[in-house]
């Protein structure tokens, strides 16, 4: 079966508790890790705290894309499935963490000021 299928196996049903209308999961294991999923987590959850959203952001196990690492997920509320749309990978800038907000919120976070569009290594 597809990678997507097979996470939502893992994941099941998402268990969002109100008012949460989607949780993002970011990779933590292994290649993950050693790739910055650190500063991934902490940048996705201060972009969601910026636009307000109502969302919640969770350390997980390994997603199976560990190539294209980091990665992350969007678990949206009440889905049965996984939607192929809602897995991110390489997120290795400022934008591309903007963009798993911007797909888990409805909206797009500022980054004007909000640094470099590049994460340290």
């Amino acid at each position: 079966g597809s990678r997507s299928s097979e996470l939502s196996s893992q994941f099941g049903r998402c268990r969002c508790s109100s008012p949460a209308m989607a949780e993002i999961h970011v990779c933590h294991a292994g290649t993950c890790r050693a790739r910055g999923a650190e500063a991934v987590l902490a940048e996705i959850e201060e972009l969601v705290s910026e636009v307000g959203g109502r969302c919640k952001v969770r350390q997980s196990g390994c997603l199976g894309y560990c190539n294209e690492a980091p990665n992350a997920i969007i678990l949206e509320r009440g889905a049965r499935r996984l939607d192929p749309n809602n897995v991110f990978t390489r997120i290795r800038t400022l934008d591309a963490s903007a963009k798993v907000v911007e797909r888990a919120t409805g909206k797009r976070p500022p980054l004007e000021g909000a640094g470099t569009s590049e994460r340290l290594p």
